[in-house]
């Protein structure tokens, strides 16, 4: 066991800004700009490889379920090996699974790096998480979430649309160059991170013993259910939108992205207080809300018009549910078990992803990309309904 994992740390009312909590926020930024940049180029890359939309839908997916499979085994190895070195080696995984893309020279071959970089991609966002977490104090957490997300928030806004003019303008050698570049700016800055984030931080009972050492939180159902709704609905968008977009001539997607995730952004400056304040179904419903219009509006969209009105509206939506419902899962879940609540707000969602990238991705290639976006719509319809159902049984109790 690494000897700075096994330390028995107390958390102690702290503010929420200083020099570790920024750092994460711009080391969690640079990773996602290396995911992100390849949600609307590498659908693009694989089509011109001779893919299918079936074919594409399969090794879009098999990057969210890798990463489920990853997950599960960070927590375990979080006290054994170090979160430090399993954030590092988790990067550089991702890096040459970037690498590997490039070589690629078949849809088959296309396949393994990208099961190798949702592995690294599994390990490196359950271990973010869980340090974030760790650092923040509870009554604030939901507000420090939101703007740990604004990192991602902005890769997200910035990371597809600069994809596609690279992609465009010098070829998708040099837009692979820059995702694994971007990826170790990341790595370098784990580096100034300060040697109290890494070790686990855990629950002492008033008797001096420890906490339940099980990783897995329970009375999850709920919250689970809905990250994985969310994630089958937020999988349709991020894998298909670029090519609806390609389909019916409209402008490249990386504009979708740019306005969805501005949207975003925005919203995650006041969500987090919201959730703070008044509670989770204060930002799921209206949130749920929000994302069922986006699909919507993608159901009925033949103009650029349209399709950026979507974009905004599904950001609205998004960038409201996603935290709240990492924040809740993790509130739910004592010290101890915020790693492993992590990997399962992030399993839950991943499986919806992956999931949803392979049947929506199937259902495309029969009824077309417009009417899929009406069955997401129907699935977010059930979201909303399942938090209504909750905040009923929370105020009947």
């Amino acid at each position: 066991m690494n000897r700075e994992e096994s330390w028995i740390v107390l958390i102690k009312p702290q503010s929420l800004w200083n020099k570790n909590f920024t750092l994460l926020i711009v080391s969690n930024a640079f990773a996602f700009f290396g995911f992100q940049i390849l949600f609307p180029t590498l659908p693009l890359f694989l089509m011109e490889m001779g893919g299918a939309v079936g074919e594409i839908g399969l090794v879009m997916g098999a990057f969210t379920l890798s990463a489920v499979v990853a997950r599960p085994f960070a927590v375990w190895a979080a006290p054994n090996w170090g979160r430090k070195k399993l954030l590092m080696g988790g990067i550089l995984l991702c890096c040459a699974a970037v690498a590997g893309y490039y070589f690629s020279q078949s849809i088959a071959t296309a396949l393994i790096p990208r099961i190798l970089h949702g592995l690294g991609f599994g390990v490196i966002t359950t271990i973010y998480a869980g340090v974030v977490s760790d650092l923040l104090p509870k009554e604030r957490r939901g507000e420090g979430m939101g703007f740990f997300g604004l990192g991602t928030a902005l890769m997200m806004s910035i990371a597809p649309f600069f994809g596609v003019w690279i992609m465009r303008e010098y070829g998708y050698g040099v837009m692979f160059a820059v995702a694994t570049g971007t990826q170790l700016l990341s790595l370098c800055m784990i580096h100034f991170l300060s040697p109290v984030v890494w070790p686990l931080v855990h629950e002492v009972k008033t008797d001096g013993k420890t906490a339940s050492t099980s990783w897995l939180p329970r009375n999850l159902w709920l919250p689970g259910s809905l990250s994985l709704i969310m994630g089958t609905c937020m999988g349709s968008v991020q894998a298909f939108v670029s090519l609806l977009a390609e389909d019916q001539g409209l402008l490249h997607a990386g504009t979708f992205f740019l306005f969805s995730s501005l949207a975003v952004a925005l919203t995650r400056v006041f969500a987090g207080k919201i959730f703070d304040k008044r509670g989770p179904y204060w930002i799921l419903i209206p949130g749920g809300a929000f994302f069922m219009a986006g699909l919507f509006l993608l159901s009925q969209t033949h103009s650029e018009a349209l399709l950026l009105t979507s974009a905004v509206v599904y950001g609205v939506g998004i960038g409201a549910l996603f935290p709240a419902l990492q924040t809740w899962i993790i509130n739910r879940s004592g010290p101890e078990k915020r790693t492993g609540a992590s990997a399962v707000f992030y399993n839950c969602t991943d499986i919806g992803v992956g999931g949803g990238i392979l049947l929506l991705g199937r259902l495309a290639e029969e009824i077309g990309y417009n009417q899929m976006y009406s069955y997401s719509m129907v699935l977010m319809a059930v979201f909303v309904l399942l938090s209504l159902v909750g905040l009923w049984q929370k105020k009947k109790a």
